[in-house]
């Protein structure tokens, strides 16, 4: 092993005659200075990853074959965005800990951030086999807990419904705290797969076995909203309020069920509400949005603009308002070159995110870049192929470009996944928009095949 050199003793610290591992320990309470509290992608946390890397390499210098110092360094690029050199020192890492459940479950994490999702849910399946075969319980529990709800997520991401609920259920035996996360994930994964029923079914069977639970009381409440059930799904929000601070999140619920059922004004008030507590700044900013929402979708387009740009103002990394504030101006076709490096920031942050991809192919269609709209579009549908938006989107580019029969097919596909849409999702303008331009179509291409049958005779 590596001794430290007479440089380390004033950084770390610590008297001349330290034995290693009081060197050891100190340059780890060190490199723990570098982890700040913040969003990764804020500046000031930029700043210190970056300080923290020659920590971690002089650490690795004292002990070379320390699998915990390559897997630090290898998270610390990972949030700089730097995946290769991520990748090369998580490969570090396993070679000193093969088999290491920390290990295994960030390379998952990095094969997600690199969009390379079946080797993210192999790993981790393969950790699940791993810890399933260990003797110690309690680190059993707490890791398979872990891995089971990140494996579900994956499987949720690539739309595969049916294997995120059979990992659920499996976290769901292990205790009675995973039972109860469980049945709130099934009730997440049947909403997302459009299956309200089955739902509704699982958010009863919550509410009978955690009947005081809030948590489980919010997700059911959703639900109710989503199908249509308001005065219900608010009537169960506001029994949780307390006249305290904990409101502000009852509140915002309260505001949610409002917005997707449209009753926009007490939507708007009960935002107003969470707004008007006391707190922390920081902890408006979901409030802040939710009103930027809430004036969009009533296309008061100025108020919503000053709404997203107190979150922006607040936290520069904010993905979902910059894209969301980046789509509307897209939308609007203003400042399109703004709405562009707006969406781009957020996509560097989740490159493979389907909701940013759409949107940076709809500001490009905007701009007349009818090819790169089709790229991003495409991309987008990879990631979200059930969106009736994107399928709108691409179906417009098709139409631009001149391929009347392929737009008229994107067209009807995206009727399609609106006549799947749950209640709260469904847009009669949109779809009455979109069913024009399906007819229009078909009207086009008849005509044609008219006209060449004419030059045949």
């Amino acid at each position: 092993m590596a001794t430290a050199t007479k440089d380390y003793y004033g950084l770390l610290g610590v008297k001349k005659s330290a034995s290693p591992e009081e060197i050891r320990k100190a340059f780890r309470k060190l490199a723990r200075k570098y982890h700040p509290d913040v969003n990764p992608n804020n500046k000031q946390a930029e700043e210190k990853f970056k300080d923290a890397l020659p920590v971690y390499q002089k650490l690795i210098d004292l002990m070379p074959d320390d699998a915990d110092n390559y897997l630090a360094i290898s998270q610390i690029y990972r949030e700089l965005n730097q995946l290769d050199q991520a990748e090369q020192n998580l490969l570090k890492a396993r070679q000193y800990a093969p088999g290491d459940i920390k290990i295994m479950y960030n390379e998952a994490m990095l094969y997600e951030a690199q969009g390379r999702y079946e080797d993210a849910i192999r790993v981790l399946s393969d950790a699940i086999v791993g810890v399933k075969q260990s003797t110690v319980l309690p680190s059993r529990r707490r890791s398979l807990a872990i891995l089971y709800q990140q494996l579900g997520q994956l499987y949720r991401d690539r739309q595969n419904y049916q294997a995120a609920a059979y990992t659920y259920d499996e976290l769901g035996h292990l205790g009675d705290e995973e039972d109860r996360r469980s049945r709130m994930l099934l009730m997440d994964t049947y909403r997302e797969a459009r299956d309200l029923p089955k739902a509704l079914q699982v958010g009863k069977e919550a509410v009978a076995k955690y009947p005081k639970d809030p948590a489980v009381q919010s997700r059911e409440a959703s639900l109710l909203g989503e199908n249509g059930q308001t005065d219900e799904a608010v009537k169960i929000l506001r029994s949780q309020l307390s006249d305290t601070g904990a409101d502000r999140e009852t509140y915002l619920n309260i505001a949610q069920v409002y917005e997707r059922s449209r009753h926009f004004k007490e939507a708007e008030e009960a935002a107003k509400a969470a707004e008007a507590l006391p707190g922390d700044p920081r902890e408006k900013e979901t409030t802040y949005f939710l009103l930027g929402a809430i004036y969009e979708r009533q296309k008061l387009f100025d108020r919503a603009e000053e709404q997203f740009k107190k979150v922006i103002s607040m936290d520069p990394g904010n993905g979902p308002a910059l894209n969301y504030y980046g789509f509307m101006l897209g939308d609007l076709g203003q400042r399109l070159d703004e709405a562009e490096a707006m969406v781009k920031t957020a996509l560097k942050m989740e490159p493979f995110n389907g909701a940013y991809l759409d949107s940076l192919g709809w500001i490009y269609y905007k701009q007349g870049k009818y090819n790169e709209a089709e790229t991003q579009l495409r991309k987008a549908l990879d990631r979200d192929p059930h969106d009736p938006n994107i399928h709108s989107h691409l179906g417009d580019v098709y139409a631009k470009q001149g391929r009347t029969e392929q737009a008229a097919t994107e067209w009807e596909k995206s009727l399609s996944e609106w006549h799947r849409s749950l209640p709260a999702d469904m847009e009669t303008d949109k779809i009455a928009e979109v069913e024009k331009k399906v007819g229009s179509a078909k009207h086009r291409v008849a005509q044609k095949a008219v006209q060449q049958d004419s030059k045949h005779q």
